[in-house]
Protein backbone atom coordinates (compact mmCIF):
# COMPACT_ATOMS: atom_id res chain seq x y z
CA UNK A 1 0.00 0.00 0.00
CA UNK A 2 3.03 2.26 0.31
CA UNK A 3 2.69 3.11 -3.36
CA UNK A 4 -0.84 4.39 -2.78
CA UNK A 5 0.30 7.23 -0.51
CA UNK A 6 0.32 10.42 -2.55
CA UNK A 7 2.15 12.85 -0.25
CA UNK A 8 5.68 11.49 -0.67
CA UNK A 9 7.28 14.24 1.41
CA UNK A 10 5.01 13.39 4.33
CA UNK A 11 5.72 9.67 3.94
CA UNK A 12 9.48 10.21 3.68
CA UNK A 13 9.41 12.37 6.84
CA UNK A 14 7.35 9.73 8.63
CA UNK A 15 9.75 6.97 7.63
CA UNK A 16 12.77 8.97 8.83
CA UNK A 17 11.06 9.87 12.12
CA UNK A 18 9.90 6.31 12.70
CA UNK A 19 13.45 5.05 12.29
CA UNK A 20 14.60 7.58 14.90
CA UNK A 21 11.91 6.46 17.33
CA UNK A 22 12.92 2.80 16.97
CA UNK A 23 16.60 3.68 17.38
CA UNK A 24 15.79 5.68 20.52
CA UNK A 25 13.69 2.86 21.96
CA UNK A 26 16.53 0.42 21.40
CA UNK A 27 19.03 2.86 22.92
CA UNK A 28 16.84 3.07 26.04
CA UNK A 29 16.45 -0.73 26.14
CA UNK A 30 12.72 -0.51 25.48
CA UNK A 31 11.59 -3.73 23.87
CA UNK A 32 10.63 -3.31 20.22
CA UNK A 33 7.97 -5.73 18.96
CA UNK A 34 7.25 -5.97 15.23
CA UNK A 35 3.85 -6.93 13.85
CA UNK A 36 3.30 -7.46 10.15
CA UNK A 37 0.52 -8.90 8.06
CA UNK A 38 1.24 -11.87 5.81
CA UNK A 39 -1.60 -13.30 3.73
CA UNK A 40 -1.96 -16.09 1.20
CA UNK A 41 -2.68 -15.21 -2.46
CA UNK A 42 -6.33 -16.33 -2.47
CA UNK A 43 -7.10 -14.11 0.56
CA UNK A 44 -9.44 -16.80 1.90
CA UNK A 45 -9.10 -15.47 5.45
CA UNK A 46 -10.69 -12.18 4.33
CA UNK A 47 -13.89 -13.84 3.16
CA UNK A 48 -15.95 -11.83 0.70
CA UNK A 49 -14.29 -8.56 1.74
CA UNK A 50 -16.85 -6.21 0.20
CA UNK A 51 -15.78 -3.11 2.16
CA UNK A 52 -12.95 -1.48 4.06
CA UNK A 53 -9.54 -2.99 4.62
CA UNK A 54 -10.62 -6.49 3.60
CA UNK A 55 -11.67 -5.21 0.17
CA UNK A 56 -8.77 -2.78 -0.27
CA UNK A 57 -6.16 -5.43 0.55
CA UNK A 58 -7.53 -7.67 -2.19
CA UNK A 59 -7.93 -4.80 -4.69
CA UNK A 60 -4.30 -3.73 -4.28
CA UNK A 61 -2.88 -7.25 -3.96
CA UNK A 62 -1.39 -6.32 -0.60
CA UNK A 63 0.53 -8.33 1.99
CA UNK A 64 1.90 -10.91 -0.44
CA UNK A 65 5.46 -11.89 -1.36
CA UNK A 66 7.97 -9.04 -1.14
CA UNK A 67 5.32 -6.75 0.35
CA UNK A 68 5.47 -8.78 3.55
CA UNK A 69 9.15 -8.05 4.03
CA UNK A 70 10.05 -5.33 6.49
CA UNK A 71 10.63 -1.93 4.94
CA UNK A 72 14.38 -1.15 4.70
CA UNK A 73 15.61 0.19 8.02
CA UNK A 74 12.75 -1.41 9.98
CA UNK A 75 14.03 -4.97 10.04
CA UNK A 76 13.90 -6.62 13.48
CA UNK A 77 17.19 -7.10 15.26
CA UNK A 78 18.13 -10.53 16.57
CA UNK A 79 16.01 -11.26 19.62
CA UNK A 80 13.22 -8.77 18.85
CA UNK A 81 9.82 -10.45 18.95
CA UNK A 82 8.15 -10.56 15.53
CA UNK A 83 4.55 -11.46 14.79
CA UNK A 84 3.67 -12.55 11.26
CA UNK A 85 0.56 -14.67 11.74
CA UNK A 86 -1.99 -11.88 11.24
CA UNK A 87 -5.30 -13.02 9.83
CA UNK A 88 -6.51 -9.86 8.15
CA UNK A 89 -7.82 -8.10 11.24
CA UNK A 90 -6.95 -4.44 11.70
CA UNK A 91 -5.65 -4.70 15.25
CA UNK A 92 -2.19 -6.07 15.98
CA UNK A 93 -3.92 -8.05 18.75
CA UNK A 94 -6.47 -9.71 16.42
CA UNK A 95 -5.73 -13.44 16.17
CA UNK A 96 -2.05 -13.00 17.08
CA UNK A 97 0.18 -13.89 20.02
CA UNK A 98 0.72 -10.23 20.96
CA UNK A 99 -1.54 -10.23 24.04
CA UNK A 100 -0.13 -13.46 25.47
CA UNK A 101 3.44 -12.35 24.77
CA UNK A 102 2.93 -9.02 26.55
CA UNK A 103 1.14 -10.57 29.54
CA UNK A 104 3.59 -13.47 29.90
CA UNK A 105 6.47 -11.00 29.91
CA UNK A 106 4.67 -8.59 32.28
CA UNK A 107 4.61 -5.76 29.76
CA UNK A 108 1.59 -3.54 30.41
CA UNK A 109 2.83 -0.11 29.33
CA UNK A 110 3.11 0.00 25.55
CA UNK A 111 3.77 2.51 22.78
CA UNK A 112 1.92 2.05 19.49
CA UNK A 113 3.37 3.32 16.23
CA UNK A 114 2.33 2.67 12.66
CA UNK A 115 1.35 4.18 9.33
CA UNK A 116 -2.29 3.23 8.77
CA UNK A 117 -3.73 5.38 11.56
CA UNK A 118 -7.35 5.14 10.53
CA UNK A 119 -7.22 1.36 10.36
CA UNK A 120 -4.45 -0.60 12.04
CA UNK A 121 -3.13 1.93 14.56
CA UNK A 122 -6.53 3.05 15.80
CA UNK A 123 -7.80 -0.54 15.99
CA UNK A 124 -4.69 -1.60 17.92
CA UNK A 125 -4.98 1.33 20.35
CA UNK A 126 -8.66 0.59 21.00
CA UNK A 127 -7.98 -3.12 21.43
CA UNK A 128 -5.07 -2.44 23.80
CA UNK A 129 -7.32 -0.22 25.90
CA UNK A 130 -10.04 -2.87 26.04
CA UNK A 131 -7.46 -5.45 27.12
CA UNK A 132 -6.27 -3.23 29.98
CA UNK A 133 -2.95 -2.02 28.62
CA UNK A 134 -1.56 1.43 29.32
CA UNK A 135 -0.89 2.37 25.75
CA UNK A 136 0.56 5.47 24.24
CA UNK A 137 0.25 6.37 20.60
CA UNK A 138 3.33 8.09 19.24
CA UNK A 139 1.75 11.05 17.52
CA UNK A 140 3.26 13.05 14.73
CA UNK A 141 5.73 10.51 13.49
CA UNK A 142 6.13 12.64 10.40
CA UNK A 143 2.76 14.33 10.48
CA UNK A 144 0.72 11.26 9.65
CA UNK A 145 -1.64 12.16 12.45
CA UNK A 146 -4.41 12.86 9.96
CA UNK A 147 -4.16 9.48 8.27
CA UNK A 148 -6.72 9.25 5.51
CA UNK A 149 -7.96 12.39 3.83
CA UNK A 150 -11.40 12.11 5.39
CA UNK A 151 -10.13 11.85 8.97
CA UNK A 152 -11.12 14.97 10.85
CA UNK A 153 -8.07 16.22 12.82
CA UNK A 154 -10.24 17.14 15.83
CA UNK A 155 -11.62 13.59 15.97
CA UNK A 156 -8.08 12.25 16.02
CA UNK A 157 -7.03 14.64 18.80
CA UNK A 158 -10.09 13.69 20.86
CA UNK A 159 -9.52 9.97 20.35
CA UNK A 160 -5.87 10.03 21.31
CA UNK A 161 -5.77 12.76 23.95
CA UNK A 162 -9.01 12.22 25.82
CA UNK A 163 -9.79 8.55 25.32
CA UNK A 164 -6.23 7.23 25.28
CA UNK A 165 -2.88 8.74 26.15
CA UNK A 166 -1.25 10.60 23.29
CA UNK A 167 2.48 10.52 23.93
CA UNK A 168 5.01 12.95 22.61
CA UNK A 169 7.89 11.70 20.53
CA UNK A 170 10.60 10.75 23.03
CA UNK A 171 13.46 12.39 21.14
CA UNK A 172 13.61 16.08 20.29
CA UNK A 173 15.50 15.33 17.06
CA UNK A 174 12.32 13.93 15.53
CA UNK A 175 10.26 16.35 13.45
CA UNK A 176 6.97 17.25 15.09
CA UNK A 177 3.68 18.38 13.68
CA UNK A 178 0.92 20.62 14.98
CA UNK A 179 -1.50 18.40 16.83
Amino acid sequence: MNGQFQDREQIDTAIANSKKVIEEARRRNIEVIHVRMVLEPAYRVLGEGKYGLRKMVRDYGSFLGEQTEFFPGFEPLDGEYTISERTGGSSAFAATTLDSYLRNNRIFDIYVMGFALRQCVESTVRNAHDLGYHQRHLRCVGGLHQGAADLVPERHRTLLRKCYHDAAIPDASVSRCDA
